[in-house]
């Protein structure tokens, strides 16, 4: 590269190139364009990454870069921004609430007006006398609000805060003094920002003015005269680089949501000379900010404080309205604490003329109706609510198990009127007394009727996210029949006679949703009985795969969803629970009962408590299987505290209980997972719970039974041991489509996962190399429904790995056998493998390695990748992972550690002189050489429980030697020969990804004093007398010593 590139190209900067200089006399290198990481997507999150991909991936689908001009780079950038600037302008309409109808309401008599007008109403006071000073009025409002001084709502100036226990407090007839006080507070210097000066806008009643006032612009600002309504707010920085807000939306009828507006402008970017534009975020300039969705975990705190506003302000006496919908703004400081700054917008519902029932008040009618003695005598009572009505208005009808019914689905929904639980209802034995006429009021029979409506909608909705009700329930719908079950036992106790069943415990919903299985291969085609299993709670779910529902990419829609109910007694027990339920398997079955792969869903990156949905990507684990994998969506979505008195429960494990497997309530689902519904199929045969065996159930629909065990024939490590090649055809045909292909689309799944945690997960080490043989028995295909020709073409040998020369004690140690049957397996064996004795001064240490991760991978191939790490010569270990079309990163995740032994003298040594660790990357099916990297080790030095972030370029193979020794040796003869040869090859160009990982170790325990395993294999490397073991040595018994 040239120093005419293009100023974009030119500007960025390489990091592999500055982390490896490889001398100080070699000539300054040109500088390559590297993609930046963000730490947190918007909720165009699609749009942004479809955008980046198109800009750094596109130049490298193909090996000519040349092929694609500057032109067609330019115009596509410019489509794609303009796509996301419009997407911006739909989110900025939504949380701007420039809508007409707001204009209406606030421009209306009514005294509620938002922004800088609302402080007026938050606490109300009386007329106080003007002599005197610093009147302090405490509200019942729990909420933190900055230092607020407003002009123009009173005849002084009032100040709003927060006091000590956490209440919102007014002082009226504050002097100058203490204004100045409250709102400098924090400041050092006059150049400080101390408030925003808010001000009303002619003609709009939804946008302020916002100013940033220093400490010396505000004291001339306050000896002037202030006229008109005005708010003075000690400024709040925001947490992060940026100024953002998060406007929180709340509605009585949907759960609360929230939107993030973030400036795309960090706070020190001195280009822009206007420090509001920095310092305060502002909807008019929608190039310089970002939009995205908050989370439903970030929205628990904001939740509550806003649902407290509106339940504060609703009871105000003043007021005397009803909230629909309210908006308000908060702001997060660097130590988290959330700061109120205004109410953004608001709605109010309708004043209706009919008078409210009195079944849901707590009046007396007495109090409202009886205008006489005599008329009340005449009042009759209503079965239903106990209340009294004219004999006029009693003219329905109802049954005690109709009225009964009723009470227990608004128990269910969480709701508790006050003539619940009657104690004739739990002395009623009789059969026919259940179905004994009673008078109600329309009141109640109208209740009655839409408590039934409702019933039917949370059966379809219970149907759509996979709960199994019954046939009976599904063709009447009604309160009667699906309570029936129910009246028949009053007391519910557990099946663990020594634990008592609380009364209420913290409900979680897990969400399982199987989307789709890819890339099927054709050996599977003709297969009719396919289908995928899985087991929850006791709970084994089976979902047929119907094959004639493949597509043209060899795709099969599965569009299951499941929600499980569970009942934890607090947040600890949840966490345990993860700890427990650390995954989930999916099988992939045929034949009704045989396992010929499975899919590992991993749940620990739920223990942190910042995800509550995770997408993944994961390969079922057999080779014979190939590229097939399974698209699935996981989640955790904590409900409220539940009464479970009348709820049957199992503890599943301690602290942990689990409902019915009929069991649903009519909470919705998250906003998030909304989106996924109209994807679900959904068949009158899935909707129907089957109980007849496996063998007889239909393949069309899903069907879940109870079972206590996975329902497994034999273990899958007796299904598929070794790993047969791709047939050549198939190769050959999917090499030449991926060529092909100039432009790859975006999948939908890649659209969903926001950052590298939401990447596929790996399956974890594949092989230790340890030297030892394979005990298993081949796959049995007696029972498969493939033909002898499949079997055939599964039946291929691997071709040897291409040995690399001129490696020094990396590859010396190694020594690799041919491949001579299809039960070979290529191994890497030590020069010494026995029991070593151990010196004195040994050490036993733990390296630990962290998930690594491959950028920029150039290659265009839809393929399994294997990762194999190097130890000291004499221990490899592999893993696996893959990439789609070079869609995002290729990530490995390293989930155990290695162990090795040596005095700390030694190990020393080695990281002075020796001091790299080879990574090495392969395709698992296509027959091409490795990539390699080399990382430098000796940051190590000195630097125990250190965890230290590694960087290495990915090279080929063949130039594995000559890059070796530019990274290591930089003073060696071969770097200056290079320089002076003007046909050298250019490292950028040679450069085929970049690799980065961290890396810690640790002292574990001294050998002399450990009881090692000596069932453990161990391999030295003598010329450093280093020992590394396959697993851990010690014995289950053996206390570590840090």
């Amino acid at each position: 590269m040239s120093s005419h590139a293009p100023l974009e190209l030119a500007s960025l900067i390489d990091k592999v190139s500055r982390s490896h200089q490889r001398s100080k006399q070699r000539a300054e290198t040109a500088e390559k364009p590297v993609r930046k990481i963000r730490l947190a997507e918007p909720v165009e999150a699609e749009m942004d990454k479809k955008i980046d991909e198109e800009i750094f991936t596109f130049p490298f689908l193909t090996n000519d870069i040349a092929d694609h001009t500057d032109d067609d780079f330019r115009t596509k950038r410019s489509h794609l921004s303009e796509i996301k600037i419009k997407k911006q302008k739909e989110l900025l309409e939504r949380v701007n609430f420039a809508d007409p109808k707001y204009q209406a309401i606030y421009k209306s008599n009514h005294a509620l007006k938002p922004l800088v007008h609302f402080f007026k109403h938050l606490i109300p006071v009386k007329a106080i006398p003007s002599d005197q000073q610093n009147v302090v009025t405490k509200s019942k409002l729990r909420l933190s609000i900055p230092y607020t001084v407003v002009y123009g709502i009173a005849e002084n100036p009032v100040l709003y805060y927060t006091d000590n226990d956490g209440f919102v407090a007014r002082a009226d007839n504050i002097s100058y003094k203490t204004i100045k006080q409250k709102l400098t507070l924090g400041t050092s210097t006059d150049t400080d920002v101390a408030v925003v000066m808010k001000r009303t806008v002619t003609g709009e009643v939804t946008s302020n003015a916002a100013t940033l006032l220093s400490v010396k612009q505000l004291m001339t600002v306050l000896d002037t005269q202030t006229t008109g309504v005005c708010a003075y707010q000690r400024y709040v920085k925001s947490c992060g680089s940026k100024a953002s807000i998060a406007r929180i939306l709340w509605s009585c009828h949907k759960p609360v949501s929230g939107y993030v507006i973030s400036n795309i402008k960090t706070t020190t970017d001195m280009s822009e000379k206007e420090p509001s534009n920095r310092l305060l975020t502002s909807t008019e300039n929608i190039n310089n900010i970002d939009i995205f969705q908050l989370k439903t975990a970030a929205l628990r705190e904001l939740g509550e404080q806003i649902r407290s506003l509106v339940k504060y302000l609703e009871g105000l006496p003043n007021l005397k309205c009803k909230f629909e919908s309210l908006a308000a703004d908060f702001i997060r400081d660097d130590n988290g604490r959330y700061w109120f700054i205004q109410v953004k917008a608001f709605t109010l519902e309708e004043k209706s003329t009919s008078k409210r029932p009195t079944s849901f008040e707590d009046e007396s009618f007495e109090e409202k109706s009886v205008k006489s003695r005599s008329a009340y005598l005449r009042c009759k009572e209503c079965k239903m609510c106990l209340n009294l009505f004219p004999p006029s208005e009693l003219n329905y009808s109802m049954t005690l198990k109709m009225i009964y019914a009723t009470e227990q689905h608004l128990k269910r929904r969480a709701v508790k009127l006050s003539w619940f639980d009657r104690p004739e209802f739990k002395g009623l034995t009789e059969t026919s007394s259940w179905y004994q006429e009673y008078k109600v009021c329309k009141p109640c029979f109208d209740m009655y009727i839409q408590e039934q409506k409702l019933a039917k909608v949370e059966l379809e909705f219970a149907k759509a996210i996979g709960i199994p009700v019954t046939k009976k329930i599904n063709d009447d719908a009604s309160i009667i029949e699906s309570l029936q079950q129910k009246l028949s036992k009053q007391k519910r106790i557990l099946i663990h006679e020594e634990h008592q069943q609380p009364k209420t415990l913290q409900m979680y919903r897990f969400i399982v949703y199987l989307n789709e299985v890819r890339n099927v291969p054709d050996i599977l085609l003709y297969s009719k009985k396919i289908h995928l299993k899985m087991t929850i709670f006791n709970t084994e779910l089976i979902v047929p795969i119907n094959m004639d529902e493949i597509d043209s990419k060899k795709k099969i829609a599965v569009g299951k969803l499941r929600v499980f109910y569970f009942f934890v007694k607090n947040q600890q027990q949840f966490r345990q629970f993860l700890k427990t339920q650390r995954e989930v398997r999916v099988d992939l079955c045929v034949n009704t009962t045989e396992v010929i792969g499975k899919a590992v869903l991993h749940l620990r990156q739920f223990e942190s408590g910042l995800l509550d949905k995770l997408d993944y990507m994961v390969l079922f684990s057999a080779t014979g299987l190939k590229l097939c994998s399974l698209r699935a969506t996981l989640g955790f979505v904590q409900m409220s505290t539940k009464d479970v008195s009348h709820i049957k429960l199992q503890e599943w494990i301690p602290g942990v209980f689990i409902p019915p497997s009929d069991f649903y309530t009519a909470d919705p689902l998250p906003e998030e997972w909304m989106e996924l519904i109209p994807t679900l199929k959904t068949t009158n045969d899935s909707q129907n719970e089957d109980p007849k065996p496996l063998s007889a159930r239909r393949p069309q629909s899903a069907s879940l039974a109870n079972t206590s065990g996975t329902g497994e024939k034999r273990p899958l490590s007796s299904t598929f041991t070794k790993r047969p090649a791709t047939p050549s055809q198939t190769l050959t045909r999917r090499a030449s489509q991926s060529a092909q292909l100039t432009k790859p689309p975006v999948p939908s799944y890649a659209k969903q996962i926001g950052n590298l945690k939401k990447r596929p997960q790996s399956s974890g080490p594949r092989v230790v190399y340890n030297g030892l043989p394979s005990n298993h028995d081949p796959l049995d295909y007696s029972t498969s429904p493939m033909t002898a020709q499949d079997l055939a073409s599964l039946a291929w040998l691997e071709p040897p790995q291409k040995q690399p020369a001129g490696l020094d004690m990396f590859t010396s140690n190694v020594n690799q056998k041919e491949v001579v049957t299809p039960h070979d397996v290529a191994v890497t064996r030590s020069p010494i493998e026995a029991r070593v004795q151990y010196a004195q001064d040994e050490v036993l240490w733990e390296m630990t390695i962290n998930q690594v991760t491959i950028k920029d991978l150039k290659s265009s191939v839809d393929e399994c990748w294997i990762l194999t790490i190097d130890f000291f010569g004499v221990l490899k270990k592999e893993y696996e992972s893959f990439q789609l079309f070079s869609e995002g990163p290729l990530v490995f995740h390293i989930e155990n550690a290695t162990y090795f032994s040596a005095s700390r003298e030694n190990l020393n040594a080695f990281l002075e002189k020796e001091r790299i660790l080879k990574v090495s990357l392969r395709p698992k099916y296509l027959t091409k050489d490795e990539i390699v990297a080399f990382m430098d080790l000796r940051q190590l030095l000195k630097r125990e429980n250190a965890q230290i972030f590694f960087e290495a370029s990915l090279f080929d193979q063949s130039h594995a030697e000559e890059i070796k020794c530019s990274i290591v040796g930089e003073e060696s003869d071969q770097e200056s020969d290079e320089e002076d040869n003007p046909e050298a090859p250019n490292r950028d160009n040679l450069k085929l990804g970049t690799l980065t990982t961290y890396i810690s170790y640790s002292k574990v325990a001294k050998t002399s004093e450990a009881e090692l395993n000596n069932n453990v294999p161990s391999y030295r490397a003598e010329e450093y007398k280093i020992t590394c073991f396959a697993s851990c040595p010690l014995q289950d018994d053996d206390v570590a010593v840090q």
